[in-house]
């Protein structure tokens, strides 16, 4: 007991003390948001989101997007592989700005100097971002070998509300965490949406 007294002042004294600025930038970002702001957020994402598609669905080909014949398992595989690429792009602009965060702050270049909070954000923005692709990324394949050919027109749909989606939520959560719902919803529920079709006809083949 008395040599665990005397190492907690030590211990304290070598905690990480945050400066005055970093600890009100900390507490402005933490604040939390109403259940009835979450919900009108959420809601004209829906909205928004909705629109697009009816948008999209109807007039794609007067829009300039060209989906080719695509007869075989194969060459949809393919076309969904290469149109994915641009699922990388959120990932990328994830990733650098985590690597921003650690150049201009020698705190934070070291993981474990205990000085994480600084790259915490972008960290969690970069995690999310990985996790969304491999949701997205595999569902997507999968929903290219089961749709009808009529429908293929809508690969190229699912990949533009991710990217846009992400890259929405990246800029959003970066201004402040409450601002990331609109691209949280544009990247999540069209891929949710997918991976139920995608078990609906896996289950039925199966069954």
């Amino acid at each position: 007991n008395c040599s665990y007294q005397l190492l907690v002042p030590i211990v304290k004294m070598t905690e990480p003390k945050r400066s005055a600025q970093q600890s009100g930038i900390d507490e402005s970002q933490r604040s939390t948001y109403t259940f009835k702001e979450a919900s009108f957020r959420t809601t004209y994402s829906s909205i928004a989101l909705l629109l697009t598609v009816v948008i999209y669905w109807n007039f794609y080909d007067k829009l300039g997007i060209k989906v080719p014949e695509l007869t075989t398992d194969t060459a949809r595989l393919v076309y969904t592989i290469k149109l994915s690429f641009f699922s990388l792009i959120p990932l990328v602009v994830s990733l650098f700005h985590v690597m921003l965060g650690r150049i201009t702050n020698p705190l934070a270049r070291n993981p474990l100097s205990g000085h994480e909070y600084h790259v915490e954000k972008a960290n969690r923005i970069l995690t999310n971002t990985v996790e969304q692709l491999l949701f997205s990324l595999v569902n997507t394949l999968v929903f290219s070998v089961l749709i009808p050919k009529e429908k293929v027109f809508l690969i190229p749909l699912i990949i533009l509300c991710f990217l846009a989606g992400q890259i929405i939520f990246v800029v959003g959560y970066s201004i402040h965490p409450k601002h990331r719902v609109f691209g949280f919803v544009w990247t999540f529920v069209p891929t949710m949406l997918v991976f139920l079709y995608n078990l609906t006809n896996i289950c039925s083949l199966v069954a």
